[in-house]
């Protein structure tokens, strides 16, 4: 649930105020839930993918840094059972990211567009060796635990429940000459598995639709 105070001089002389605040809650809902999806501890919100038992954390070779190895190492580390991966990375990982080479020298990201290459025209490559990459200001900074998360999102069960609700009441803060806005809405989000699981072929490895680097 959320809400938001506003004057009613405010809503008195702007036609659209009512409908802009709607909206406003209603994007600030969505921003709620993906970072409980992402993040959240379970207590009163959803339990996020970054830090649960079925999620596997990666070690990064060096502190605050990520590396072609790394990415590498998260790789073999997913669930390759099907469904469709994507990259879930901090805005403050670009940097590193466009520096990032292999052992040849030849650049990860960058070099996945060649327009890049020519003097950095055009615009950021949309995958990271082949998977899609999305960034969120949601995500921990650079150098945290999840700040590069390599994550299948089939295996994570999201249940609504009420539709979301606004409503807005002038009583509450009648003296003041203020109209309150309310949103509710019910839902929840969980990994589907409930730890890594081993590898068929080789068991004393494991595996997770969830990985992070840590």
């Amino acid at each position: 649930s959320g809400y938001v105070v506003v004057s009613n001089k405010l809503l008195a002389n702007w036609e659209a105020a009512g409908s802009f605040i709607t909206s406003t809650l209603a994007s600030a809902m969505v921003g709620q839930e993906d970072f409980d999806f992402l993040r959240g501890d379970g207590v009163n919100k959803a339990t996020g993918v970054l830090n649960h038992a079925s999620t596997i954390a990666h070690s990064r070779a060096g502190a605050g840094a990520i590396s072609f190895p790394d990415v590498c190492n998260m790789l073999s580390r997913s669930l390759m059972r099907g469904g469709s991966y994507v990259w879930a990375a901090s805005q403050t990982t670009i940097p590193q990211l466009a520096a990032m080479a292999d052992v040849g020298g030849h650049a990860v990201w960058l070099g996945a567009k060649a327009d890049n290459l020519t003097g950095g025209q055009g615009p950021l490559p949309s995958t990271l060796i082949g998977v899609p990459i999305v960034f969120s200001d949601r995500l921990p900074a650079l150098g945290s635990r999840g700040d590069l998360s390599l994550l299948n999102l089939g295996y994570y069960l999201i249940k609504d429940g009420t539709p979301m609700a606004i409503a807005s009441s002038e009583h509450i803060l009648f003296l003041s000459n203020r109209t309150v806005f309310k949103i509710v809405w019910h839902v929840d989000g969980h990994p589907w598995l409930t730890e890594p699981l081993q590898l068929e072929g080789s068991p004393t490895n494991t595996c997770s639709p969830f990985v992070v680097l840590a």
